[in-house]
């Protein structure tokens, strides 16, 4: 569906009754208290020195976006607006100080107003926040560097509220980081994740948060596509190559799961077949014991098709496959940390991280040897019996892992 522009209104600066006070400024931009009777708010008035527009002007070849190009600003309006409501969800009233309105006349954006004060130097929880908020906002691909552990002055774009919570008063960038990106966003990402959000959010607040991404996105093509840009343009053909390259690869990966999948459920099944025939036991009593969640066996799948994928036995096809299964463990921990996912972080823990890098090949069944021992030693015990597992010196101790299952099973 063609989005279409939203009509926006201006900020009126004339009324008398208005008191302004300048609380800061700095490279990009002056911020000024706007009283109206008992209303307050923010205005954000860009004002760029020498040195930010020098900067942006010999990266991208165009004078500073907010101070110039009426649709940067109208996308700061809706990514600003985007980020209040993430951090609300993600951190209640901690968060990403709201947006109010827009004057492309003055090139000004009207923020909430936060009363409170700077956080100390040595405020450590400050840095949490800090640290959690910039991996939530770079996980749902929104720009992160006003928070950033690299931006040396993150400290002072928060403001601690007379709650004592942690309010991001700046999120708009001054300077340009890494050089070819400024308040770049994924929208890609950002829709995945307003998707998994869902749940959290009214019908309203879903439905304004979609119509934001819209026009968000709307708005920074027309910004970006105003500008020559020769680095970031070059970047991005060098990206969409990369793209185009990593999906063809993600189709092949693909098909490694499947089979890997195949392989473990045909392997398990025909384990219950034997086990119940030998020791006249139930099959239903076996397959309610190991019980594999549908979930935990996919990314047992992922494990197993890495180690499918590389299946040489030379060092560098092992420690590359070692490194690639516990990359992707780590890399889903984090995703459950940043969406406080007790049970993702249950399943993807650091045992099943250091085995799968550590254990040559055998490392790929990390998820079910420490979520299923049960299910591990069954599956094991099938390789075994079938001779799959000969590479593998684990497998030795493989009577054990059986006594055990016979054990539980006759209980």
């Amino acid at each position: 569906m063609k989005v279409q522009p939203q009509d926006y209104d201006y900020l009126n600066l004339t009324f008398h009754s208005q008191i302004m006070k300048l609380l800061g400024k700095g490279l990009s931009s002056k911020v000024y208290k706007i009283q109206e009777g008992d209303d307050a708010f923010t205005l954000k008035k860009f004002e760029p020195v020498m040195l930010a527009k020098t900067l942006y002007y010999l990266l991208f070849q165009s004078p500073y976006p907010y101070a110039a190009n009426a649709d940067a600003l109208k996308a700061a309006y809706h990514r600003r607006k985007i980020a209040h409501e993430i951090t609300k969800v993600a951190f209640g009233d901690s968060n990403v100080a709201d947006a109010y309105g827009i004057d492309t006349n003055d090139h000004a954006l009207r923020c909430e107003y936060v009363d409170g004060r700077r956080p100390f130097d040595d405020e450590k929880s400050v840095d949490v926040f800090l640290n959690n908020c910039e991996g939530l906002l770079r996980y749902c691909g929104l720009p992160s560097w006003q928070v950033s552990r690299f931006n040396p002055l993150r400290k002072s774009n928060v403001i601690v509220d007379k709650n004592s919570n942690y309010r991001i008063v700046d999120f708009e960038s001054s300077v340009p980081f890494p050089p070819w990106k400024f308040d770049e966003v994924d929208f890609g990402r950002l829709r995945k994740h307003a998707e998994n959000i869902r749940d959290r959010l009214s019908g309203n607040e879903y439905d304004g948060l979609l119509s934001d991404i819209g026009q968000c996105e709307l708005y920074t093509r027309r910004w970006k596509d105003s500008e020559l840009a020769a680095l970031r343009r070059t970047r991005n053909r060098f990206k969409e190559t990369f793209e185009a390259a990593g999906k063809k690869l993600r189709v092949e990966y693909g098909a490694y799961i499947s089979s890997a999948n195949r392989m473990i459920r045909g392997n398990i099944d025909d384990c219950i077949k034997r086990i119940s025939k030998e020791y006249e036991l139930d099959e239903n009593k076996i397959i309610g014991l190991y019980n594999l969640d549908p979930v935990m066996l996919h990314h047992f799948s992922a494990h197993l098709a890495i180690s499918l994928a590389t299946p040489s036995f030379d060092p560098v096809s092992i420690i590359a496959s070692g490194i690639a299964r516990c990359s992707y463990t780590l890399s889903l921990r984090k995703r459950a940390a940043v969406m406080k996912d007790e049970n993702g972080k249950k399943m993807h823990n650091r045992k099943v991280a250091l085995f799968s890098l550590l254990v040559p090949k055998a490392g790929a069944f990390s998820y079910i040897l420490f979520n299923n021992f049960t299910a591990s030693a069954i599956l094991l015990d099938q390789l075994y019996h079938e001779n799959i597992g000969r590479h593998l010196p684990v497998l030795k101790d493989l009577p054990f892992f059986k006594q055990i299952v016979i054990n539980r099973l006759k209980k």
